[in-house]
């Protein structure tokens, strides 16, 4: 599976989760949008875009982007990606408890995601996922 952090998650999370990913022999792929656009964020349409013309990606955030901008939104749910949002709550952490929780979290956001239902929103909370 391919798993895209954007710029609202840290960028070491995104590598230490590929790291971890190697060394387990899993075949995963975690991306950060840094790594994938070392230039600069191109804006959510261009990647949301771009993500969607490739094999299914799963789209991590905290991102409110639903709410402020209809364009995104819709290019979000025509995109058929995968997303788990993490709620609010997680604004409020800093980077090593966001890890920590997510990595616990890791085998239940794994088993969602092998679903596979295309264009499904996940909430991601501090100790559940739900749809």
């Amino acid at each position: 599976m391919k798993f895209f952090m954007d710029n609202q998650l840290p960028p070491p999370l995104a590598s230490f989760m590929q790291y971890l990913s190697n060394h387990d022999g899993d075949g995963h792929t975690i991306q950060h949008i840094r790594e994938r656009y070392p230039q600069g964020d191109p804006g959510d349409l261009v990647w949301i875009n771009d993500l969607r013309k490739e094999e299914p990606w799963i789209l991590f955030t905290k991102d409110v982007m639903t709410k402020r901008n209809p364009a995104e939104w819709a290019a979000l749910k025509e995109s058929g990606l995968t997303v788990f949002y993490l709620v609010k709550r997680f604004n409020h952490m800093n980077s090593w408890e966001l890890s920590w929780r997510l990595l616990k979290l890791w085998p239940v956001i794994l088993e969602r995601a092998e679903k596979r239902l295309t264009g499904h929103i996940y909430h991601v909370y501090e100790n559940r996922v739900e749809k």
